[in-house]
């Protein structure tokens, strides 16, 4: 298995320093920063906004985030619903393709695409990070770490006839460009990252380390990992659910 991103939680923030330089960083050795071209095959213009967020020790940063990701009410992750053809991509909770709409999330969550070239490392003693590379996967639309793809597993193995114990499908990065995603917690809970302009952020989203999707952690109890079930067919189990992670991440709800 893979090197999870699942990072240790660092020490107190310094609050309230909204003038001074935003620094971001990935925080555990051996995360690369990938560049932060996003290619054609993902990004359209058109769907893009700018968003203003403060980090716990930073000034304010404005950024580029691609709109039209949607939260699948059946696997519980985020998934890119922008293609235009009505492609919903390849649940693995196996109804097809992912939920969308009123059976959904009806929000329209944004995901950053631009890193300005911020240092690899925080100050001292601060919370907030910015992680990348996250990808999508053009065979199941949904979001995981792009340093764990070859451990991952994708949901398009029940489409291809590989939906048996130790036989996975790897998500495809294929036309897509990299994601940064902001994740970190202060001490007692306190969110490292707040959005004040263009969208808000949605605190609480998590990394499988089995099929390295990010998706929602207050619905993991009822949610849908692929590792899990496709090595555990016979189980029957109610739910095969994400592995529990404990970096918390956090996703733009656009305004």
């Amino acid at each position: 298995m893979e090197e999870s991103p699942q990072l240790a939680t660092p020490g107190l923030s310094r609050r309230g320093l909204f003038r001074g330089g935003l620094v971001v960083g990935l925080g555990v050795a051996g995360l690369s920063v990938a560049s932060a071209a996003v290619t054609a095959g993902i990004a359209r213009a058109s769907q893009n906004a700018d968003i203003e967020l403060a980090a716990d020790y930073g000034t304010e940063l404005t950024t580029e985030v691609q709109t039209l990701w949607q939260y699948c009410y059946f696997c519980r992750n985020l998934w890119y619903g922008g293609e235009g053809d009505g492609s919903a991509g390849i649940c693995a909770a196996g109804y097809g393709g992912h939920s969308t709409g009123t059976t959904g999330s009806a929000t329209n969550y944004g995901t950053v695409i631009d890193n300005p070239g911020f240092p690899a490392d925080p100050p001292s003693g601060d919370n907030a990070y910015l992680q990348s590379p996250w990808l999508w996967c053009s065979n199941c639309a949904c979001l995981y770490w792009g340093n764990g793809q070859s451990g991952s597993w994708c949901a398009q193995a029940a489409v291809n006839g590989s939906n048996s114990p130790g036989q996975p499908t790897r998500h495809s990065s294929s036309g897509s460009g990299v994601y940064y995603m902001p994740y970190g917690v202060e001490s007692g809970g306190g969110a490292a990252w707040t959005a004040f302009k263009g969208a808000t952020l949605q605190q609480g989203w998590k990394y499988c380390n089995l099929c390295k999707c990010l998706y929602w952690g207050n619905a993991a109890a009822s949610s849908t990992c692929q590792y899990v079930e496709q090595n555990n067919p016979k189980n029957s189990p109610t739910t095969w659910q994400h592995a529990a992670g404990d970096t918390v991440y956090y996703v733009a709800m656009m305004s």
